[in-house]
This record gives structure tokens, sequence and C-alpha cells, in this order.
């Protein structure tokens, strides 16, 4: 999760408009914590979730929208979904939709190519996803911060801060030497059908 993140947030960075913005959030106020039983608490909360959607904030600006999904039919399933602006166009991509495909969606052309998914997730890890997709390990817990309103632990891992939602166990930013990647717009338990294609829309295997 680490990884991917901080991959996700250098082609953001990399990529994203130069407009401004500023997100309200107020200085950390720091103290003791009991780093071990807060990060419960708040894995606790993050793992009632289903499935949950949040828009990815640079400079201000939303440069993309992801929706993750933990469960199918009452049974451990990780799908995504990825919607943002590629080559002037709105694109979608679902990641592991039905466990044998992703589909590079073009929503107005209504086609989609379709591609045998190469992620690491299927049948023998589905349960673990969602335990690797809030990945706190070894955090300390440094203050408390506000992020657009809501009340949140300040995380420090490894090298980088992150701001929890003490309501859901959300990341709602994620503060790095480069700048600040924000998440907002915060959506929960999304219906299922933003996981798979509309009807109508045109297949190509690729």
């Amino acid at each position: 999760m680490g990884k991917r993140t901080v991959l996700i947030i250098s082609i953001f960075f990399m990529t994203a408009c130069s407009t401004t913005g500023q997100v309200t959030k107020q200085e950390p106020r720091s103290g003791k914590y009991d780093s071990p039983v807060i990060v419960n608490e708040l894995l606790i909360k993050a793992m009632q979730l289903d499935s949950y959607a949040q828009d990815y904030i640079v400079l201000g600006f939303p440069v993309k929208r992801m929706f993750f999904q933990f469960s199918r039919n009452g049974k451990p399933f990780y799908r995504f979904r990825s919607e943002y602006l590629r080559d002037g166009k709105r694109y979608v991509f679902l990641y592991n939709v039905d466990g044998k495909y992703d589909y590079h969606y073009y929503p107005d052309d209504a086609v989609a190519y379709r591609v045998h998914t190469k992620g690491a997730w299927n049948d023998s890890n589905y349960d673990k996803a969602k335990a690797w997709h809030f990945d706190y390990e070894g955090a300390q817990v440094i203050g408390e911060d506000l992020v657009n309103g809501k009340e949140c632990f300040l995380l420090r891992i490894d090298k980088y801060k992150t701001c929890v939602w003490k309501k859901h166990g959300l990341r709602l930013d994620l503060r790095m030497p480069e700048g600040t990647l924000f998440y907002d717009n915060s959506e929960m338990q999304v219906p299922d059908d933003l996981f798979v294609l509309p009807s109508g829309v045109t297949i190509i295997d690729q």
C-alpha cells in the first residue's frame, strides 16, 4: 500500500494542473497517545466498510476519483474503479471486475477495452485485501488535526505523515516532502453497479 500510494502521488504531482487552492485544516495538537490502541480502533472502524469512494486532490484540484470494494455477494472480493481525464477524454479503469478481467472504459464513446487482469488478488487472498488496504502498521500517533472540518489523528508512518479520520478510519491526507495529497468528498458503501460496465457498452478484447 505504501509504495503504491507514493507512486500515485508522484504521478499526480508531475501531471496535475497548476490550479492552486487550500483545504481547511488546523495545526496539529500534540500530546501523549497510546498509539497501538488508537491505531487498532481506527482499523476496526475502517474494516467495517465494504466499499467507499474518495477524490484525490493535488494543489487544490481533484485529479482522480477512486472507488474501492472489498466484498461481493457477501463474500470477500477486491476490485476498484478509477476515473479521471485521459488525453482529454473521460476515462474509467475497472480493476478485477469479475475475477478475470480489467476494463479500460471511455464513457463518452461507450467503448471498453478488455484485458486479462494481472493483479495479485484472487480467491486465495481476497480476505486479506481490506487489511492490506488499510495498512497503518508501525504508525505512531503524534497529534490531532482537522481536515475539511473532520477530526483526525495525525500518524507518522516511516518518513511520512497522514491524517486518519476518527469517524471512519480513512486517510484524509498524506503529507510528503513533495507536497500533500488530500482525500475528500468521501462516500461510504457505494453502489455495486459502479464496479461493472453499464449496459450498451461495446467491448473490445485486447
